[in-house]
């Protein structure tokens, strides 16, 4: 599949995260002068952890699917970034995610954050962004809440998505038909606001559906393909068929799906 460049920012919010929650398993300690302390019956351990951390890391960095998966347990829960924790997958469909990112992304990004202590790598935090290649681009949004049938934004995807592509220098139009209102709180007059779900998409080079709201089910995609400049709708949420959206000529990533 072709990787698009042009449009990297996107809405992936997943985080993986590495917990020694278990004191028996390790105690850790950080001083001023000598820093990181582990016990000797611990060290390998701690080792270990570490490791399996930056083989992951350098894996994900690399696109190399097979190595990353060598350290991921065949037990692995995993809540992809879509299902907003109320749903988890597998092995087998966290290898599915992982892989739809290498083929859909280019120049996936670890950002700064704390890390396992003791790793020079810090979390995967998700998200996905070019530096300076979709700079003044329109992006339409479809969907502010963080699930259909409320205005609660708490851990709404949308708000980090509309967060890096500020960042980035794109121009927001963002829908939603109950949590405009708290989202314009956060973000004031940076984004613009729309009447309707078409308003939003008017000019826009591409869209992102971030909340799986009925009525973004059964879009008018003649009116969509006029009013979006390149045809390519990233679907958060999975709404739709892929074959069907690609019949009509739009370039379509469904995140989270192969």
């Amino acid at each position: 599949m072709k990787k698009f460049k042009s449009i990297l920012a996107i809405v992936i919010l997943a985080a993986i995260s590495y917990s020694c929650n278990n004191s028996a398993v390790l105690k850790v300690m950080e001083e001023p002068e000598t820093g990181i302390i582990v016990s000797d019956e611990n060290k390998a351990k701690f080792e270990d952890q570490i490791n399996t951390f930056r083989t992951f890391t350098k894996a994900f960095h690399d696109e190399d699917i097979n190595q990353l998966m060598s350290v991921v347990a065949d037990s692995i829960q995993w809540s992809p970034p879509e299902y907003n924790g109320g749903e988890t997958v597998g092995y087998d469909g966290f290898k599915a995610v992982v892989s739809a990112y290498f083929e859909n992304f280019d120049e996936i990004t670890f950002n700064e954050a704390e890390g396992l202590i003791g790793s020079d790598n810090a979390y995967w935090s998700g998200s996905l962004y070019s530096t300076g290649e979709i700079k003044g681009k329109k992006v339409a949004i479809w969907g502010l809440a963080f699930k259909p049938n409320t205005d609660d934004i708490r851990e709404a995807p949308a708000l980090e998505i509309i967060t890096n592509l500020l960042a980035e220098g794109c121009e927001v139009a963002a829908y939603d038909p109950e949590a405009m209102g708290n989202v314009e709180a956060v973000f004031g007059d940076k984004v613009t606001f729309c009447k309707s779900m078409y308003k939003a998409t008017e000019n826009a080079d591409f869209l992102i559906i971030a909340t799986e709201w009925s009525v973004f089910r059964t879009p008018d995609f003649e009116k969509l393909a006029k009013n979006l400049k390149d045809k390519t709708i990233f679907d958060g949420r999975n709404i739709y068929e892929k074959d069907q959206v690609k019949e009509l000529g739009f370039s379509y990533f469904s995140i989270g799906r192969p």
